[in-house]
């Protein structure tokens, strides 16, 4: 994506729609696509699950709606509005994902799940709530003040995979992304 491009804004109708018309997508050393021939429309408020196996295209799909990849043919609108020609931070401020690969930061579990300092206590324990994180967080001496990695900071903790995951939601889920 090309961060520079200002075309539009986001559509201001909420909740968003995303359609995805006659979508391809091939990576640079693959010859054969990806995904083929995507058609759907995720109406606003919708909720919907991707499933399907290993290496079917899952991922890929996902980091298309997102505007992380660029479709090889095909188009995806949001709102009716061709997301090439949406600003893309615009479109980044608005989208929560969570992916498979975790990075976090050598910082506190707060600070993990806000990526800031200006942090909303009620809104950061709502996201921990909902991500399922309470019970764990609850048994630290320092609770979300608690420095993750030990690699990195002495009395810091190491959260097993699951952990990790539910950091990752709570900070999907704090950011309150129209697009989730």
């Amino acid at each position: 994506p090309n961060k520079s491009k200002t075309i539009t804004n986001l559509p201001t109708k909420k909740p968003y729609e995303i359609k995805l018309e006659n979508l391809h997508y091939t990576y640079e050393s693959n010859e054969e696509y990806t995904l083929k021939n995507i058609d759907c429309t995720i109406k606003g408020g919708e909720k919907l699950a991707l499933v399907g196996l290993n290496g079917a295209g899952k991922t890929t799909l996902v980091k298309l709606i997102c505007g992380l990849y660029t479709p090889t043919k095909g188009n995806i609108y949001i709102n009716g509005i061709n997301l090439s020609e949406i600003n893309t931070d615009e479109y980044f401020s608005i989208v929560s994902a969570v992916f498979q690969d975790i990075i976090l930061m050598p910082n506190t579990i707060a600070h993990n799940i806000t990526m800031n300092n200006d942090i909303d206590q009620n809104k950061l324990n709502n996201a921990i709530k909902l991500a399922g994180l309470s019970e764990k967080i609850n048994s630290l001496k320092a609770g979300t003040e608690t420095n993750l990695l030990k690699s990195i900071h002495s009395g810091a903790i190491d959260l097993s995979g699951g952990e990790k995951q539910k950091l990752l939601l709570a900070r999907a889920l704090y950011k309150d992304g129209d697009i989730v």
